[in-house]
């Protein structure tokens, strides 16, 4: 069946579609791409979820696809903006559908931002994790450790640098404005993300 399109939002006027799904059940699984991959790369996996009759609502990332930003000097935005542009997703698709069971999920990137929606949000039904895991620079061998580091400075010098993470350029597959390289930076010295609040998110 043809997805419906949902035009979502922000609270700064940023605005990005929803690619929804029918579900004959109610059952939808709110998905959440891999850092720079968007939404349109999922519809394989909206077909397959369709066979099972679950629907899924293909979210897309501030300034990816669909989105009305880009990534560029002199435009910024952190974990918490994408924290809250999953919250006006999810709060449009309650909108249309208001008896559905939403569960959320994600690949790498959208997995780790789909746990922390859950935490934020415990009316979800559940949480789906996919080819994901954490930056943290101490799960990795002591090896690779100092190069994860390096990894981490060496992105941070490039978006001080570009005023913007200029990934495609350095074939590293995304742009990202230099707020979310610092945040991705934080997670992976510490560990942890401790979201407070309606809409923040400390990095801790």
């Amino acid at each position: 069946m043809t997805p419906e399109i949902l035009h979502v939002a922000a609270r700064d006027g940023a605005t990005a579609e929803l690619i929804v799904h029918p579900s004959p059940r109610g059952e939808f699984l709110y998905w959440l791409p891999a850092l720079g991959v968007t939404a349109r790369h999922y519809a394989r996996f909206a077909e397959l979820l369709a066979i099972e009759g679950v629907g899924l609502a293909r979210h897309e990332w501030r300034g990816a696809g669909s989105s009305s930003l880009r990534a560029r000097r002199g435009i910024d935005w952190r974990y918490r903006d994408l924290l809250a542009d999953i919250g006006d997703g999810i709060a449009a698709l309650r909108a249309k559908h208001p008896d559905a069971r939403i569960w959320i999920g994600g690949h790498s990137l959208g997995a780790q931002f789909a746990a922390l929606a859950l935490a934020r949000d415990p009316s979800l039904a559940g949480v789906v994790i996919v080819a994901s895991g954490t930056p943290y620079w101490r799960s990795f061998p002591w090896w690779q450790q100092p190069l994860l580091l390096l990894v981490f400075a060496w992105f941070r010098l490039l978006a001080d640098v570009f005023g913007y993470f200029p990934g495609r350029r350095r074939d590293v597959g995304f742009a990202a404005p230099p707020s979310v390289i610092d945040d991705v930076a934080e997670v992976g010295g510490a560990g942890r993300v401790r979201p407070v609040g309606q809409f923040g998110v400390v990095v801790a």
